[in-house]
């Protein structure tokens, strides 16, 4: 039994199998499929019945693709097992190695997962559903584990059916099939898959759950995983609610990498803080602990205007300056060890490094730099205190910190702004300004300075 229903057959599976890839099947969106096979027993059924329910009705191309991670003796036998498997299902099948971080901190099982889906995100072609093997247990495990780590309820939607993943989607079919289902379905059908010993061992988290609580748990509430399950619907909708509340207060607020100070602070702190979370997702930057939040709320926010606060954690800062607030990726903006110079030949394109960009020539007409100021010797530079330049229309030469106020420029770019010196005269400041006396005369060629840095200025 599982819960307090009859176990489904493998005719009930295929059939609702069937049901759910044949609303794949219509969508014009989705070419193709493909099965993440490790040769366990999950998606060793799943890949069989996916075979089975379209057998002599063809589906659309259907392929199988199988991660080796490496960790185990036996993994090259276990990718060997997957290509015998394939080959006699007559489905094509891709094996790909990946290098597992085990020095990332985040332990063996997560590093593991982390690599493999970053290898399938890349694997997935435009257009393709990733099918994948988890099912009403994995669920549960999912969302106690998530409960356990305090999050909120887009982690405790746990895993949904169907998701967009890389260039293509997700798709999760057996969600709603339980674990002792798919054995009775693999054993009906005598089918032959793998046993990783790494799955019983319960130094890791989900092991410890699976062999050690799990069982506790449906001995006395048998039907655990589908309630559960149905729980972490309910949060699925929540979070869908959310996720339409911040998409509205964004709307007012957010733009590209920023979020304006004036809308964000009208809101409640409760949607405060659900708008700066969606801002990260939407960033693709980590989200933070519930009291770093707190702390960008209250240390962003309700710091002086003049001043310039920031907050950061691994892998992203946000930066207030003035009335915006900036979400940046974890490089060192304020190193003052960097480079300090580079000698430039302006007919290449110079890499200035991951904060700094890259700096280039375009011809242009009447305006940038003069011809006969390229052809002396190039140095590139950074701010070392009191330099200026008489921008092109200016009468007067001002100094650098007077035009990055008034012109707005963050300042954790101020020191990364490229410096063009012909000779030992400051020519250009990035493609901000040129010297009036650097420009072309009317009618010769000039060449426009295309600085792309990596982050915005203002």
């Amino acid at each position: 039994m599982s819960g307090n229903r009859p176990l489904k057959t493998s005719t009930s599976i295929l059939a609702e199998l069937t049901s759910r890839v044949d609303k794949l099947r219509i969508d014009p969106a989705v070419s193709s499929l493909c099965v993440a096979f490790s040769g366990g027993i999950d998606s060793t059924v799943l890949l069989h019945s996916l075979v089975q329910a379209y057998s002599g009705a063809p589906v659309m191309p259907l392929r199988a693709i199988h991660v080796n991670h490496q960790m185990h003796a036996r993994a090259g036998q276990w990718a060997d097992h997957c290509r015998a498997v394939c080959a006699g299902l007559q489905i094509p099948l891709d094996v790909h190695q990946v290098v597992v971080d085990l020095s990332s901190g985040v332990g063996p099982e997560a590093a593991a997962r982390q690599a493999r889906y970053d290898l399938l995100r890349e694997q997935v072609q435009p257009g393709e559903v990733l099918v994948t093997a988890q099912h009403q247990q994995d669920q549960l495990e999912t969302l106690l584990l998530q409960l356990l780590r305090g999050a909120g309820v887009a982690g405790l939607a746990a895993m949904p059916l169907q998701t967009a993943f890389g260039s293509g989607w997700l798709f999760r079919p057996l969600l709603e099939i339980s674990s002792a289902e798919i054995a009775a379905y693999a054993d009906e059908l005598d089918l032959d898959w793998l046993d990783d010993p790494s799955n019983r061992d319960t130094n890791l988290d989900r092991n410890y759950l699976r062999h050690e609580v799990l069982p506790l748990l449906e001995a006395r509430w048998p039907a655990a995983a589908a309630t559960v399950a149905r729980s972490a619907r309910h949060c699925a909708e929540a979070s869908s609610i959310l996720e339409q509340v911040a998409q509205q207060d964004a709307a007012a607020a957010l733009v590209g990498n920023r979020l304006r100070l004036g809308p964000l602070q009208e809101l409640p702190a409760d949607r405060q803080n659900n708008l700066i979370r969606y801002a990260l997702r939407r960033l693709g930057y980590p989200y933070p602990t519930g009291r770093q939040i707190g702390t960008v709320i209250s240390g962003l926010l309700e710091a002086r205007g003049d001043s310039q606060p920031q907050v950061c954690w691994p892998g992203v800062q946000i930066r207030r300056y003035r009335d915006q607030i900036y979400f940046l990726p974890d490089h060192d903006f304020d190193n003052t060890n960097a480079r300090s110079a580079y000698e430039w030949d302006p007919t290449t394109e110079l890499d200035l490094g991951p904060v700094r960009g890259c700096l280039q020539v375009e011809q242009t007409t009447d305006s940038g730099l003069a011809q006969q100021v390229l052809e002396k010797s190039l140095t590139v530079k950074f701010r070392g205190g009191g330099e200026r330049i008489r921008p092109t229309g200016e009468r007067h030469s001002r100094t650098l910190k007077n035009l990055f106020q008034e012109a707005g420029v963050v300042p954790w770019m101020r020191g990364h702004v490229p410096l063009i010196y012909a000779g030992e005269r400051l020519v250009a400041v990035g493609d901000l300004w040129v010297d009036t006396q650097a420009t072309p005369r009317h009618g010769e060629q000039g060449y426009r300075l295309d600085w792309r840095g990596p982050q915005d200025l203002r």
